[in-house]
């Protein structure tokens, strides 16, 4: 396949580049990160930085040449987070101002950060599903990478609130896509990929599901077993 990874340059991202690639994929890689790896064609991205303009040839014209090719799969891994003042863990909310220090300054800040971490979690891959939409057919495999957080209720994981929308409208956008747009729109849940010693057999189970996926299974948030399990469906609807 030719896939566009988006955040496959690090930690579990980066474990999921490598099984491609090992397996005869021919990966085009976004990322932040520094990293290369034979065969894998990488795409330097700040995400702190990045604006739409990044994106194309010269203002007002052409998308760069990754943004104008087809690809057999196109899958979101990305994250930019941030969480906002006072909602965050309590190990963060010590490097951050006492509440009483609460002034426009800090309030612009935490503003302008929650924008930028909205258009590179959110707008970014509805912007390019749109760069690439003339390129897709029904076998096209369109992907957003989802997270077990947006399905737990642990009190100490209520306050990651930024990271869950983010899931929760990768998985709305899915699934709107679906309905109206050609390919194979798919969620998968990863369940837990911190690194370990499993993490090669679930980057491995991820591919193996992906490579799965027919266009009968257009608009399903799957588990990354689901290539061994066709009970693994979690609902759209959250």
């Amino acid at each position: 396949m030719e896939v566009l990874l988006t955040g496959g340059g690090s930690r579990s991202g980066a474990e999921f580049t490598k099984n491609l690639t090992d397996h005869g994929h021919n990966v085009t890689v976004l990322t932040h990160s520094e990293f290369e790896y034979p065969g894998v064609t990488v795409i330097p991205i700040n995400w702190h930085t990045v604006n739409l303009d990044d994106f194309y040839q010269k203002p007002f014209g052409k998308v760069k040449e990754y943004l104008a090719k087809p690809y057999d799969l196109i899958l979101f891994w990305h994250n930019s987070q941030a969480q906002p003042y006072r909602t965050s863990s309590p190990q963060i909310e010590k490097t951050k101002p006492p509440m009483k220090q609460w002034n426009y300054g800090v309030a612009k800040g935490e503003t302008d950060h929650l924008l930028h971490t909205e258009f590179v979690n959110t707008l970014l891959p509805f912007f390019i599903v749109e760069c690439l939409e003339p390129y897709f057919t029904e076998n096209t495999k369109i992907g957003y990478m989802s997270s077990g957080i947006i399905h737990d209720t642990k009190p100490e994981l209520l306050n990651y609130w930024v990271y869950k929308s983010k899931k929760y409208s990768w998985i709305a956008q899915m699934k709107a896509f679906s309905n109206s747009l050609p390919g194979i729109f798919f969620g998968i849940q990863p369940y837990d990929l911190d690194p370990s010693e499993h993490l090669h057999k679930h980057v491995n189970q991820i591919r193996r599901t992906i490579e799965f996926l027919e266009p009968k299974h257009n608009g399903l948030y799957v588990g990354r077993n689901f290539v061994d399990n066709s009970n693994a469906i979690f609902p759209t609807e959250l």
